[in-house]
């Protein structure tokens, strides 16, 4: 189901967000945002609401990611404070913007006829309430935003690789065999939030996971290291990426940048190397039968 939300914040907090390679939303760690935030899901629309002296909408977007945890300063706000302000984040796309020299031109909330309390960071919207700020913008900007939103849409629905193909469950299914061979409790499809691991090995039924596996072959590296990353921040479980030989530099890389954090506590291995593992396991089992150790 598609959320609608508007994004308020700050006009230098909005130029970072709009300027960096990497587009990023986030909101601060209060009990009513961080519920909020859990909601976020990718493709859903949002509304960029830049606050004084502008207070008005200067852009649309949609969101590329679930909610995330950050946990480096990124907007000039964290910066000059040098500590984390808004924790809770996910990634975006932009729709259409206005150009920051035409910013004077942003959509007002009397324009469309709305009323009540802005939330800083992140409020609900009902579709209809989008509606109005889309049909006003494309009046007022003169530009189509309803056929972009669309063609977007059709963009991200082509790039979403089937979630369950066979290579992706044969490798998870490995990855469970060589945690039960090993003597852990075996998990997959594992909750995190509103997320979910591909596997996890725990010590207890009712422990925490003690391994998070995220098997990522094709698709959104970005969304697999940030499920172990925040795996490691709620449980500190062991995060292993499962990957093949081609996206594994491009793993390294994300991971000496945006999640340096788990840099040195995340191992990358490939699938490759994952069925060896299970074929080794596998044949010390066969073997233990055939001498009846395994009986001892």
């Amino acid at each position: 189901m598609t959320n609608f939300w508007l994004l308020s914040g700050s006009v230098e907090n909005w130029k970072h967000s709009l300027m960096a390679d990497e587009h990023l939303w986030g909101v601060r760690d209060s009990p009513a945002l961080r519920s909020i935030a859990q909601l976020v899901s990718r493709g859903d629309r949002l509304a960029f609401y830049a606050a004084r002296p502008i207070s008005g909408i200067i852009g649309f977007g949609m969101a590329e990611s679930e909610r995330f945890t950050g946990s480096d300063p990124h907007w000039p706000d964290e910066m000059g404070s040098g500590k984390v302000l808004y924790p809770h984040r996910f990634k975006f796309s932009i729709i259409h913007v206005l150009d920051e020299g035409h910013w004077g031109d942003a959509l007002s909330f009397k324009e469309v006829g709305f009323r009540g309390a802005i939330r800083l960071g992140l409020s609900g919207l009902e579709e209809k309430q989008f509606d109005a700020l889309v049909q006003a913008a494309e009046r007022k900007w003169n530009i189509a935003l309803a056929a972009k939103f669309k063609a977007k849409e059709e963009e991200m629905k082509k790039a979403i690789p089937p979630l369950k193909s066979k290579e992706h469950e044969r490798i998870v299914n490995m990855i469970g065999e060589i945690g039960r061979l090993k003597g852990f409790v075996v998990e997959k499809e594992y909750p995190l939030n509103k997320l979910r691991l591909d596997a996890a090995w725990k010590r207890v039924p009712r422990g925490n996971p003690h391994v998070a596996f995220e098997c990522q072959m094709e698709g959104n590296l970005f969304e697999a290291l940030s499920k172990l990353k925040e795996a490691w921040d709620i449980w500190r479980s062991v995060p292993i990426l499962v990957t093949t030989d081609e996206w594994t530099d491009k793993a390294r890389q994300l991971v000496h940048g945006s999640f340096h954090e788990i840099r040195d506590r995340l191992k990358i291995t490939t699938v490759k190397d994952i069925e060896k593992l299970y074929e080794a396991w596998r044949k010390v089992r066969e073997i233990e039968g055939e001498i009846t150790l395994s009986e001892l």
